[in-house]
């Protein structure tokens, strides 16, 4: 599978650490404002503020542990079995005059998508953009009449201030293109892009003037 369990892991680490440590807060205040509701009762006192208070804050810690975790919750949701995948629909990113691909060599497909087994992850460096250079991948299982839900982005340049554009292996897994990506690292899956999904989109011929054809 694709991402695997390690790979979110250790890909997700630090945002998983911080919403665990959130909801432990969350849970020891709601704690202890039950435990002095019960001791008010005891003495006779009805309060439902701490209550209210507390579930207020659980809500509160579900609906931003979703949103932060947003990658993660896609990548968990839409794991990819490389085995199973016996077609590709391919599309050139940032380049709407070109029609998409499809590719169905099975074998050729198998051994693309094992080598995202050994990706990376990749992390973003502050006011980073991924750049348009690359592919939109999608996968259909055998047997299935749609896409799965899941693409993979592939990008090949990245631009990071106060530089230009920059060389990177980018392979993202999301739902959407326009959603939040799980970004991945995989040199030997862009050799393989380079090897076998380039010479399907041909660069065009370049005309030069005053030489004759």
């Amino acid at each position: 599978m694709f991402p695997t369990t390690s790979q979110i892991l250790n890909n997700y680490l630090l945002p998983l650490a911080v919403s665990v440590f959130a909801l432990l807060l969350v849970a020891g205040f709601s704690f202890w404002q039950l435990r002095s509701t019960r001791a008010d009762a005891g003495e006779g006192k009805s309060d439902l503020r701490p209550k209210l208070f507390s579930a207020v804050a659980m809500l509160a810690w579900l609906v931003a542990a979703y949103f932060f975790n947003a990658p993660l919750v896609s990548a968990l949701r839409h794991r990819i079995a490389p085995e199973q995948i016996a077609e590709l629909r391919i599309t050139p990113l940032g380049d709407s005059k070109k029609a998409p691909v499809v590719f169905n060599d099975r074998a050729k497909i198998g051994e693309g998508l094992k080598l995202l087994g050994n990706a990376a992850g990749y992390n973003s460096q502050e006011h980073e953009r991924l750049l348009p250079d690359g592919y939109e991948i999608e996968l259909k299982p055998e047997g299935a009449a749609e896409y799965l839900p899941a693409k993979l982005l592939a990008h090949r340049q990245s631009r990071r201030p106060p530089g230009g554009a920059v060389q990177v292996s980018v392979v993202a897994v999301t739902s959407n293109p326009g959603s939040v990506a799980m970004n991945f690292s995989s040199a030997s899956f862009h050799t393989w892009l380079k090897k076998y999904v380039d010479p399907l989109f041909p660069a065009p011929p370049i005309n030069v003037i005053g030489i004759p054809k």
